[in-house]
């Protein structure tokens, strides 16, 4: 039997609830501030460590590098933070939640196929993001940044994109179960999850 979403309202329902919730926030929110912080600050150093400014537009720029940001961050937390969560789905240390009905629409090939879904979140934050943040950036005046303020700034800004997306895939994992009738076992411990002895 897969380890699924228990009955609503019951105790179990609610304390799988709340590990999911703890989850999201802890390990993929605060945790991974943290870490996108120091991995993007690292990242800006030794792209950028023999450039004293960076102007705001041009091929090497603040601009061109929010956009490469937004193309890649995606793709690398995605697919770590899904594995991550498959590995605690098999730990039972979380509960999957398998969509009810099964869902066989358009959203439903994203689920369980994590190229797929790093794709479409990719080209989502290439479209959403960078345009808002370079007119954000002209609004307040800033032509162009020096290497340290751009570092810090890059490590703030990256870490609070992945505020965004890592709690967002952590949580489209939670949905990598398959439908009751989906069949073997096999099928259903590829994704992590869990089966009772």
């Amino acid at each position: 039997m897969n380890a699924v979403e228990p009955e609503p309202g019951t105790a179990d329902s609610r304390a799988a609830e709340r590990a999911r919730t703890r989850y999201l926030w802890l390990d993929q929110g605060i945790v991974a501030f943290g870490i996108n912080m120091a991995i993007n600050g690292l990242i800006a150093w030794l792209i950028f460590r023999d450039a004293p400014v960076l102007p705001l537009r041009g091929p090497v720029s603040l601009e061109a590098d929010i956009i490469g940001t937004c193309v890649l961050m995606p793709i690398i937390a995605c697919l770590i933070v899904t594995a991550v969560t498959r590995r605690q789905l098999r730990q039972g240390k979380l509960v999957g939640i398998a969509p009810d009905p099964p869902r066989r629409g358009w959203t439903g090939w994203l689920r369980g196929n994590v190229i797929a879904r790093t794709v479409v979140l990719s080209l989502l934050f290439r479209m959403l993001v960078p345009g808002p943040t370079v007119w954000l950036l002209e609004r307040a005046g800033v032509e162009e940044l020096s290497l340290t303020n751009f570092i810090l700034a890059k490590a703030v800004w990256a870490a609070m994109l992945g505020i965004v997306i890592c709690p967002l895939c952590g949580w489209l994992a939670f949905f990598d179960v398959p439908p009751a009738d989906a069949g073997s076992d096999s099928a259903t411990s590829s994704i992590g999850v869990q089966h009772d002895p």
